[in-house]
């Protein structure tokens, strides 16, 4: 059985094509378009297909309240705060009560009438999914639970994103602000894991890194930056949960960007076994 991811990153659109049928999803199509595509040539209309959109077309929001059931609270953020339809579904909605006694509320959401799909309708089973959720759930997937909070971070475009997982291995809470492609990765991850710990109470002992804009020296900077604190740093490759029929240059291609390009593996999620 074959499905298919479609990724409308904004620098390029990816499509990666997955057979399913094995006991470890095979990757059998992998292709870079430029982002002008046309949704309608990339859709395949033998197979199904999952469209995963960049960070141009999903909002963060995290707010705190007297409680995660305040449903009024989040209609006023959602509308006046961000400026969206609150009957919008959050794609992904998290929860943690702070020492203070409030609850941190974090929303992920995608906002269809936000969408600039080049006047393409998706079809109903391609209902377009953030790729911060797919790095989300690649992250829980590819790693064990910890006895301790952990953190994902990366940028995606020129959002920097903080997500906090919980020693229950589910996310606890997502942050994200604008910042430039320019600003030092290493100072905003500690800067992160310092408010993190200072608003949350966290003893966080793991950072996970991902998106777009990271390089070995980045990393490298950033394992000095941490040196003697306790934390460690590692880097998301979700694909050694999966097989390739690719030529190896491609392959290899794939995994030196796991960290940018993993939102391509949204059609094998449900087949994954790490």
């Amino acid at each position: 059985m074959l499905s298919s991811t479609v990724y409308l990153h904004p620098r390029r659109t990816l499509t990666a094509t997955w057979d399913l049928e094995p006991d470890v999803p095979r990757l059998v199509d992998y292709r870079e378009h430029d982002p002008a595509t046309e949704l309608d040539l990339l859709l395949p209309e033998d197979h199904p297909a999952s469209v995963v959109v960049g960070c141009d077309h999903w909002f963060v929001h995290a707010y705190p309240s007297s409680s995660a059931s305040n449903a009024m609270r989040r209609t006023f953020e959602l509308e006046e705060v961000c400026g969206l339809d609150a009957s919008i579904g959050a794609e992904l909605e998290c929860h943690h009560e702070s020492p203070s006694g409030l609850t941190w509320n974090s929303l992920v959401v995608v906002a269809p009438d936000r969408l600039d799909l080049r006047g393409q309708d998706l079809p109903s089973a391609s209902g377009p999914m953030s790729d911060l959720s797919v790095d989300i759930r690649l992250a829980l997937l590819s790693t064990p639970p910890q006895s301790h909070a952990w953190v994902l971070c990366g940028r995606r475009g020129s959002r920097f994103i903080a997500v906090v997982i919980s020693p229950d291995h589910a996310p606890l809470v997502i942050l994200a602000q604008e910042r430039g492609q320019d600003a030092p990765f290493e100072r905003s991850i500690v800067s992160a894991l310092e408010s993190i710990r200072a608003r949350f109470d966290l003893d966080v002992r793991h950072v996970m890194l991902f998106g777009d804009y990271l390089t070995v020296p980045m990393i490298d900077d950033l394992k000095v930056a941490l040196r003697g604190s306790g934390i460690k740093s590692t880097r998301l490759q979700p694909f050694r949960a999966v097989d390739s029929a690719l030529d190896s240059t491609t392959a290899g291609k794939i995994l030196s960007r796991a960290h940018v390009i993993a939102p391509i593996m949204s059609a094998a999620i449900p087949r994954l076994m790490f």
